[in-house]
């Protein structure tokens, strides 16, 4: 009973994660481009990057020709890759949903209380943590990119570090 309540509590951070990573729908600051993406096609972008190259990199007619195929080639496996990602974001939020109406089901109405108050004293410290410019789980005062202390790579050792006897 106590591993169903752990495996249920870590499922629910990862979804209030998952949401907390949603994209806003603000509108952008005056003076950025207001170019989507999304209606670029493929082909126009692999023609953009490569007028861009051809231009900085003096390109050939020959190589101009060759990265505009490698562009429109990968332009493309990546815009598949997008609509997955889509499809599979809007899968997640309905199990999140799901997940929220089942575990309501099994609650009693005190234990249904306390979980909501504890999502939104959650999801304010979210946002506080965003505030300051850092990323949910950043430690205050970090730059993003920095790890804490004691939670870095597994990378070389120092010689002066490195366990004796090997």
């Amino acid at each position: 009973m106590n591993s169903r309540f752990g495996i249920l509590l870590v499922s629910l951070l990862f979804s209030i994660g998952m949401m907390a990573q949603q994209p806003d729908n603000k509108p952008q600051a005056k003076g950025k481009k207001e170019c989507k993406k999304e209606n670029v096609t493929p082909e126009q972008m692999a023609q953009k990057k490569a007028e861009m190259l051809k231009t900085r990199l003096q390109l050939n007619a020959a190589q101009e020709k060759k990265v505009y195929d490698l562009n429109l080639k990968y332009g493309q496996q990546k815009r598949q890759l997008k609509q997955q990602m889509g499809e599979l974001k809007k899968q997640m939020r309905e199990m999140n949903v799901n997940q929220e109406k089942e575990l309501k089901g099994i609650l009693t109405p005190e234990q249904n209380s306390a979980y909501e108050a504890w999502k939104q004293d959650l999801g304010k410290g979210m946002k506080k943590g965003m505030k300051k410019g850092g990323k949910p789980g950043m430690k205050p005062g970090m730059k993003p990119g920095m790890q804490p202390h004691g939670e870095r790579g597994h990378g070389p050792q120092h010689p002066q570090t490195a366990p004796a006897g090997k």
